[in-house]
């Protein structure tokens, strides 16, 4: 078996085996010369269902803090492709094809992310079909350093090639993440909020806290500045506090009409 029949394999693997994603991603790399892997999900709402689909390969858990954090709503190229309407299609674009060198360059999301990781050539595949997966918005990225040269055309025809298996197993995996019922759906989102490096807080919709993630236990455990009074987060330097209770109120507000709960990262 080839290495592209192999790959193939692998995605519908990750179907059921989610935790395979990763393999997927780090056989694209060697497929590519690509040195980053990532899949993740553009759509505005970032909830367990979105989380439960992203992905990554040799992007460190410190790495995937700082964007959910900080660079998300950033990502200069991922806003260009939004402007352009491009994450609502299933398209392959080079970086170089949304954002010219020197704007990107220019950016806090290259100097203060990208950079420092080996990070700055990109080949992106938005999923997006118009159907199933508008409202999550899943993108698959690979990444090399920013000296290295563009990524050539024979990455975007493979991209290309398995666009229609990779829509086909995120379509899968969503259907199987909607399909199960409440209590096994509540199992398998704690479970995938809880491998999640950053800290998350669940709200209920008046804004107290209803549960936390291991990360943020352990933020609020370490007493560094975090706390929990009368079930609410508090922060306890006025700067943050301020911060941390308009992130706080804008994920309640953000939350769907008829939700009993709202996540919110930390």
């Amino acid at each position: 078996m080839d290495g592209a029949d192999q790959l193939i394999e692998d995605i519908y693997d990750a179907v059921t085996f989610p935790e395979r994603w990763g393999g997927v991603l780090e056989r694209l790399c060697a497929l590519t010369d690509a040195t980053h892997g990532f899949l993740f999900t553009a759509a505005p709402r970032h909830d367990s269902l979105t989380a439960a689909l992203w992905a990554r390969h040799n992007i460190t858990d410190r790495q995937l803090t700082d964007y959910t954090t900080h660079f998300r709503h950033r990502d200069v190229w991922a806003n260009a492709a939004a402007a352009r309407g491009l994450l609502n299609r299933c398209v392959v674009r080079r970086g170089e094809e949304l954002v010219p060198d020197a704007v990107l360059r220019r950016s806090a999301f290259f100097n203060e992310l990208l950079r420092d990781h080996g990070m700055g050539r990109l080949c992106a595949l938005t999923l997006s079909d118009g159907g199933e997966l508008s409202s999550v918005q899943p993108v698959l990225s690979l990444h090399r350093p920013s000296d290295a040269s563009p990524f050539p055309d024979e990455t975007v025809r493979l991209l290309q090639d398995c666009a229609p298996h990779l829509q086909r197993a995120m379509r899968l995996r969503v259907r199987l993440l909607a399909g199960r019922d409440g209590r096994e759906e509540a199992r398998w989102n704690g479970r995938a909020i809880d491998r999640l490096p950053l800290g998350v807080v669940l709200l209920d919709t008046a804004g107290r806290v209803t549960g936390l993630n291991r990360a943020g236990q352990a933020m609020v455990d370490a007493r560094d500045g975090l706390r929990l009074v009368q079930g609410r987060l508090q922060a306890e330097q006025g700067g943050d506090a301020r911060r941390l209770v308009h992130l706080l109120e804008e994920a309640v507000s953000s939350g769907g009409k008829g939700a009993s709960a709202r996540i919110a990262p930390l």
